[in-house]
């Protein structure tokens, strides 16, 4: 055999030495308050269960509380200014009430059904009884035109539909004709005059317009007649608050809405 691989393979080699686990053995029995190995600083202890979990929730259930919280003083804000103004335009209520709180995002805004429930409280701790009849004579006044109005399918919508209405409120029909001449020739036969201006409607296909919107006077209550293209009766223009298709009714709905009653 070659002398330098004798040197490398013969007797002359060391033993080896102890094992990792045999060193760790011998450090432990002389000193086994500390472990040979210390956990690494960046270890982290493991989670309670469900601590984070709470905490968020937690968190989450203040900044909704917080959040209705505002939406119910801004919603009471708007009937406020709409009982005290005598008005039924709660666009601008809702503006309005929203700016005293700081408040422009549309996310924090009360919903139309949130304004309608602290109007209708308010009109029932101020006004009572003298409310509901003044609801009933609108509605009888709506079901007047609707009938002379037939032949442009005539839907009510607004605060005469949904309760709100009040002795100072107007009845808002939609009308749907060719071209707003032909319901121009309708109120010119039923001698009833008019004046004229555009109201901006949007839809839920993101579709905005202006329609002409007709305002007159009768029998004391005051009309809007907005009027729509033939093609849009089966689209539901959206909610000036909410942004959600309005509610409304036919004139056989209305009647039975009122038999109900």
């Amino acid at each position: 055999m070659h002398p330098v691989l004798n040197t490398l393979t013969g007797p002359t080699h060391k033993p080896p030495g102890p094992t990792t686990s045999t060193l760790e053995s011998r450090i432990t029995a002389l000193n086994p308050a500390r472990p040979l190995r210390e956990p690494r600083a960046n270890a982290q202890e493991p989670p309670l269960p469900n601590q984070g979990l709470t905490r968020d929730n937690g968190y989450c259930a203040t900044m909704n509380h917080k959040k209705r919280e505002l939406q119910r003083r801004i919603a009471y804000e708007a009937a406020r200014i709409l009982t005290e103004l005598r008005s039924d335009n709660i666009s601008y209520a809702c503006r309005k009430a929203a700016a005293k709180y700081g408040v422009s995002r549309p996310q924090l805004m009360p919903t139309h059904q949130e304004i309608d429930e602290a109007l209708r409280e308010q009109q029932r701790l101020i006004r009572g009884g003298a409310q509901t009849d003044a609801l009933w004579a609108l509605r009888q006044n709506a079901v007047d035109a609707m009938r002379s109005l037939q032949p442009f399918h005539p839907q009510l919508v607004g605060a005469v539909l949904d309760g709100t209405a009040d002795i100072n409120s107007h009845v808002e029909l939609h009308l749907y004709a060719d071209t707003p001449e032909d319901v121009l020739f309708a109120l010119s036969d039923l001698h009833i005059p008019w004046s004229e201006k555009q109201r901006l409607l949007s839809f839920s296909d993101g579709h905005r317009e202006h329609y002409p919107c007709f305002q007159f006077s009768a029998n004391d209550v005051r009309f809007e007649l907005v009027v729509l293209p033939t093609r849009h009766l089966r689209k539901r223009p959206l909610g000036p608050i909410d942004n959600r298709p309005q509610e409304r009714v036919n004139l056989k709905q209305l009647e039975t809405l009122m038999a109900a009653c």
